[in-house]
């Protein structure tokens, strides 16, 4: 079977930190970094929730550390007069006229009770983000907790027999809640996860589940 899948976690987790964070800025490039491993961290929680041989106890672990990646646990919260309804996963196919939105820890337990197909996030794409992450731009937000949002511009382009036929730049927000901890060790920096939106596209052969 072949599968192709376009993921862009819009909002996702890492912890950056350690002996150095003192002197240390928060680059772009740390943040990407640190993108790639959590979605692995992520990607391997929702395979150990698939598995049939596994206990319910070591299940409930794996989904509660999944859910210990996004901002309070995925659940909603609101913070003087903002609101947010707490991460969702969307995802779209061909098979499906319209994007389906689960609520991430619903999406979970569907994984767990094995009425939903892991979705692979072993490969994510990451907007290229600022070289210098500037703390004055945050928005606090909560108890060590602060919204970052910068302007991403994203480029699509189609093309017929090879030539570009048009091309749409289009400006984007792209936003990262940050939790920040100071520690004997210095700074700590703790990027949460929200919302997680995939496209999946599969051959006529096998249709998706979920």
């Amino acid at each position: 079977m072949k599968l192709f899948k376009t993921i862009l976690l819009i909002i996702i987790t890492a912890i950056l930190g350690g002996t150095n964070s003192v002197a240390q800025e928060l680059t772009g490039e740390m943040v990407s970094n640190k993108l790639q491993d959590k979605a692995q961290i992520l990607n391997d929680c929702l395979l150990f929730l698939a598995q049939k041989d596994r206990s319910s106890d070591i299940k409930k672990h794996y989904m509660n550390q999944a859910l210990s990646l996004f901002v309070n646990n995925g659940k909603p919260f609101s913070v003087d007069s903002m609101k947010y309804d707490g991460a969702y996963i969307i995802t779209k196919s061909a098979y499906r006229n319209k994007p389906v939105k689960r609520k991430i820890k619903d999406y979970l337990q569907g994984v767990l009770d094995l009425r939903y197909t892991p979705i692979d996030l072993s490969t994510i794409k990451i907007p290229a983000l600022p070289a210098v992450i500037d703390n004055k731009s945050f928005v606090k937000c909560g108890d060590n907790l602060y919204k970052y949002t910068t302007l991403i511009t994203r480029e699509l382009a189609g093309y017929i027999d090879g030539t570009p036929v048009y091309k749409d730049i289009t400006p984007f927000e792209y936003s990262v809640f940050i939790g920040i901890k100071n520690t004997i060790d210095g700074r700590e920096y703790i990027i949460y996860l929200s919302d997680i939106e995939v496209e999946e596209k599969e051959d006529n052969k096998n249709k998706p589940n979920g």
